[in-house]
């Protein structure tokens, strides 16, 4: 056993868990000698490493972790990961064309200068979506430029909790007996 395995055997049995990052920092080497050493140590079986927690001078070491708080630390962690995740889904709701299709649904056809004041964004800015929005069929625009209406189409809406409008057609389509053939040919199921 060369010294670096010797050293992150000792590091480990004193710390654990450790993580990768934290030997590189400690013993003040490259990543990949520590991933070296780690592999040696770990065909020897002197250490267990549960990822992403970090390495372990055993699997008993760890199972007396995970009775001594390492399960609270868990849960800890995906909550704080769960929480990332509904804050990242809010800001996805805030964009622009979800914040569009809720003010049309609400307030029915309006021209573009009118949904730009009412979500407070510049018009040039509101014209690239809105003219995104009708390519996808979720926006229809009627009139002609510049006294332009712009309304919902039919069967689009912002679900509850959807980071995206959904467009109901499309999702009415795609569960329909006669799609549900055709996707079975391709092995595709719904």
């Amino acid at each position: 056993m060369d010294s670096i395995s010797i050293e992150i055997l000792k590091i480990v049995s004193e710390f654990s868990p450790v993580n990768t990052a934290q030997l590189v920092q400690v013993l003040g080497c490259s990543k990949r000698k520590v991933l070296a050493g780690l592999a040696d140590l770990r065909v020897a079986g002197r250490i267990f490493t549960k990822i992403p927690l970090g390495h372990f001078s055993s699997e008993a070491a760890y199972q007396v972790w995970l009775e001594n708080g390492g399960k609270e630390k868990i849960t800890c962690h995906g909550r704080a990961a769960a929480a990332r995740s509904n804050l990242t889904k809010a800001r996805r709701n805030n964009t622009i064309p979800c914040r569009t299709i809720a003010l049309l649904s609400s307030q029915g056809p309006l021209r573009a200068i009118d949904i730009a004041r009412a979500l407070d964004v510049p018009y040039n800015t509101l014209s690239g979506q809105l003219s995104t929005m009708v390519t996808r069929g979720q926006v229809i625009r009627t009139g002609r430029a510049g006294k332009s209406l712009y309304s919902l189409a039919p069967g689009v809406e912002l679900e509850q909790g959807a980071a995206t409008p959904v467009n109901g057609i499309f999702a009415e389509c795609r569960n329909s007996a006669a799609m549900q053939r055709v996707l079975s040919v391709y092995g595709v199921r719904s």
